[in-house]
């Protein structure tokens, strides 16, 4: 049997969701329209969740900014900011060693997880949107690009 099952049906207790663990004792949940996995690791149980996608416009910028939050991990309550290349998605990252939860700590390092990614979600939407503006000042995004051409010129990034 799973460690993560009890600490899963405490969850579904709590939320009132109907959660159950992969046959890989792993457990993903979609909140807000973004994944929450739990993955019981060895010794540790690894928590991720979405942040969401950095633009394609000036991407690097966005990036930089997004994982500056990762110096001393102090911005991130702990956790470690990721991308993920496949998906082009960033995400928060958080490993706790096994002995350390109890089950209402399990419930807390949830809430705090969800919170820091939704935290950096609403930073990531800033990025973008800062990113996109200079882009916009720059002349390289046109709002008149013909209909299934990218809305932007290239050669101003």
């Amino acid at each position: 049997m799973s460690t993560l099952k009890p600490y899963i049906a405490l969850l579904a207790e709590r939320t009132g969701l109907s959660l159950e663990t992969a046959r890989d004792g792993s457990f993903t949940v979609l909140l807000e329209g973004r994944h929450l996995l739990i993955k019981e690791l060895s010794d540790a149980f690894l928590f991720y969740m979405e942040v969401g996608r950095p633009t394609l416009i000036r991407r690097g910028e966005v990036m930089a900014a997004l994982l500056g939050g990762n110096l001393f991990l102090a911005e991130t309550r702990g956790a470690a900011l990721s991308y993920d290349e496949l998906s082009e998605m960033a995400g928060l990252n958080l490993i706790l060693p096994l002995h350390r939860l109890e089950g209402e700590e399990f419930i807390n390092v949830v809430d705090n997880v969800v919170a820091a990614a939704d935290e950096w979600a609403t930073r990531l939407k800033t990025f973008n949107a800062e990113a996109e503006e200079r882009a916009r000042q720059a002349g390289a995004i046109t709002e008149d690009a013909p209909e299934g051409f990218a809305p932007f010129d290239v050669r101003a990034f």
